[in-house]
């Protein structure tokens, strides 16, 4: 109850409570939060196949992946607004866009993985080959 009540008051105050924390636990909260995020966005299906795809051909244009995508799902279009949500689910962790501006009209954006992104992408396809003792030392080095 102490805690929550001056929190209140600084609220009123217009303050923020101030939080303690131990030398290095950011770091460590971070690396987790970024472990968390790269989980996420190679926990669908789509991501994923998105991720597998940049990795192939490398930096995609949105209509170029949305293509992609709905050929490799065998259906004749995709959702534009659940693509640009997988998109940014990617561009959190494992994925980077880099706007490009034509010398007249509107700017596009392109789609590329990060070197990280790149790194755990090719540790997947290497894990899906192996068995899982091998697999282990491949995560390993990704996290080097």
């Amino acid at each position: 109850m102490a805690g929550r009540r001056g929190s209140r008051e600084a609220d009123r105050r217009g303050t923020t409570p101030v939080e303690v924390s131990m030398p290095g636990q950011n770091k460590v909260e971070g690396g987790r939060l970024r472990m968390l995020l790269e989980i996420k966005a190679l926990a669908h299906e789509d991501r994923l196949l998105i991720a597998l795809c940049l990795r192939e051909r490398g930096p995609m244009h949105f209509e170029d992946i949305a293509e992609l995508l709905a050929e490799k799902r065998g259906k004749p279009s995709v959702s534009r607004s659940l693509l640009a949500y997988h998109l940014d689910v990617l561009e959190q962790a494992l994925v980077e866009r880099v706007y490009e501006r034509p010398r007249r009209g509107r700017r596009f954006s392109r789609y590329s993985l990060t070197e990280r992104g790149r790194r755990l992408v090719e540790a997947l396809v290497r894990l899906s080959t192996i068995e899982l003792p091998a697999a282990v030392e491949v995560l390993t080095e990704v996290e080097a």
